[in-house]
């Protein structure tokens, strides 16, 4: 079945009189549809029922600038033929509607198309055969905001090409035998932003792909038993966040030709293949991805950059990866891959804590092993005393090694001390002294206006630039302190001029620059 409602309700202007007059008969075919339902029996009705189906999908083939609304008063709707949505129509489903769609039927949206569920009352989208399922939601017109909001979707799929199309509280399922590199969701250039949803799978079929755009968001997100969860192709300046996956067959979070990804307090447990896949053979090499406060466990290989991919990986904790870190060439002639290493536990490796080869360039500071005495400054050989890792609580305990060990020049804390090892910190104030979330940078001097100890307290709001440089009263630069992109948060610096600094006792500026910010104050050295 398949019902109208009348279009003043909703938030469109200058429908035209044919989108009237179709509403009409539509309502017209229910009104006789519901006055014979009683007389007749149900094979009958349901044979009217699908012939209503194929009449009104006629009736909206036509071009028209108005609404077509599924709304929760005439649910369910039962659908056997593929639907087309006009270019100049706006598709409505209701909070609290249900769809049953047969096996191979489509929704084609030339137009756009608007989910309104909500958490009391979402709409279901479901196959009629449960063995089968039914197609796809075709969303085709460039530049259209489409939006899924609270919606089960079971034995469906998503096929979006350019337009712009958010999901919030999303729950697909399937139970159909996909084939490979069939996505539940494929999302080709405009944007995406995808919150709290969830994909629970077969191991059949593929999670999200998006390929070819900017700004995209994944974030909040669950997947069970679904291969290559996230993938992104070409895409750049991106985010996937807090997000969960278990039990994936393949790879849960996979880059291919990407720019500027930042990978974000992901949990990920039982990749089959790899926690994250940075670089692929066949689209290219991905540059500069930001991997920070991850916690990936028991995959086969715990992160892995590859074909001449480059990268961060901050403050994540690896724990029974068969390899935990992988940065190799992987395809000859591609060139090697660079991937900087700090604040990280690489912990309980069954068979490699790290693995690269001589085309490859990995640095690893302030990061811990229980297996690997590891090359490079501040690391430690230790058992991190994770509270309760059998049962995935791999939180610190008070008497870890790991606690305020971190690199002093990377973000602190959320109780404002320095930086602990690993995705998570021991929170040692329960007071939560987060700094002001300003974009100015803000000092703290440790004594009076010249003192020869300095804390710098800065927030950055998004990846920057930072640099602190020394200058002396003559605007001759003596010494940069630091130079480095940092990811966003929080820092606390502390430096002094050391005794053995080749520098002369009197008076410096200090100057700090974040991206096109710059302020500067005075310092004294006094041996």
């Amino acid at each position: 079945m398949y019902h109208s409602e009348n279009p003043q309700k909703m938030p469109l202007k200058n429908e035209d009189s044919k989108m009237y007059k179709r509403l009409r008969i539509t309502q017209l075919i229910f009104v006789i549809l519901r006055a014979f339902a009683p007389s007749c029996q149900k094979k009958y009705f349901s044979k009217l029922t699908r012939v209503s189906i194929v009449v009104i999908t006629l009736l909206f083939s036509i071009s028209s600038q108005g609404a077509i609304v599924f709304g929760k008063s005439h649910s369910p709707y039962y659908l056997n033929t593929s639907l087309t949505i006009a270019d100049s129509d706006t598709m409505f489903i209701l909070a609290g509607t249900t769809i049953i769609i047969d096996s191979a039927v489509d929704i084609i949206v030339n137009g756009t198309l608007l989910i309104q569920g909500t958490s009391d009352d979402p709409v279901n989208l479901l196959p009629r055969v449960d063995s089968v399922g039914w197609g796809r939601i075709y969303l085709n017109k460039a530049g259209a905001n489409c939006s899924f909001n609270h919606v089960k979707i079971v034995d469906g799929t998503v096929l979006s090409n350019g337009t712009n199309l958010t999901y919030r509280n999303v729950d697909f399922i399937n139970r159909q035998n996909l084939p490979q590199y069939f996505n539940i969701t494929r999302a080709k250039r405009g944007r995406v932003d995808f919150q709290n949803c969830s994909i629970k799978g077969i191991g059949k079929g593929e999670g999200f792909l998006l390929s070819t755009m900017t700004n995209a968001i994944i974030r909040n997100c669950s997947f069970d038993n679904i291969p290559d969860a996230i993938e992104f192709i070409s895409v750049n300046d991106s985010k996937i966040s807090n997000n969960l996956f278990v039990n994936i067959p393949d790879d849960a979070i996979d880059l291919n030709n990407c720019r500027s990804i930042l990978i974000d307090s992901n949990m990920i447990f039982n990749a089959h293949d790899r926690g994250m896949e940075i670089g692929s053979e066949t689209f290219g090499s991905s540059l500069n991805i930001i991997v920070y406060r991850n916690l990936v466990v028991a995959c086969k290989e715990g992160i892995t950059f590859k074909e001449g991919s480059t990268g961060k990986v901050m403050n994540n904790t690896l724990y029974q990866n068969e390899t935990g870190l992988v940065c190799i060439e992987w395809v000859d002639g591609r060139g090697g891959s660079k991937v900087e290493i700090e604040n990280t536990i690489i912990s309980q490796s069954k068979r490699n804590t790290i693995e690269t080869d001589s085309q490859s360039l990995l640095s690893i500071n302030y990061s811990l092993s229980d297996k690997l005495l590891m090359e490079g400054a501040h690391n430690l050989y230790a058992n991190p005393r994770f509270k309760d890792p059998e049962n995935r609580d791999f939180s610190l305990k008070e008497t870890s090694p790991c606690i305020d060990k971190g690199s002093p020049f990377s973000t602190i804390d959320g109780d404002g001390t320095i930086a602990d090892i690993g995705f998570g910190f021991y929170n040692q104030d329960s007071t939560f002294a987060i700094l002001p979330q300003k974009t100015d940078v803000q000092f703290i001097n440790s004594s009076g206006s010249v003192p020869s100890v300095v804390t710098i307290i800065y927030h950055l709001p998004a990846l920057s630039k930072v640099k602190i440089e020394l200058y002396n009263l003559k605007g001759k630069k003596v010494k940069t302190i630091l130079s480095k992109m940092q990811i966003y948060g929080d820092y606390r610096i502390p430096f002094r001029l050391a005794k053995t600094e080749p520098i002369e006792n009197g008076i410096y500026l200090c100057a700090i620059t974040i991206g096109k910010e710059r302020k500067s104050f005075k310092i004294a050295k006094v041996d």
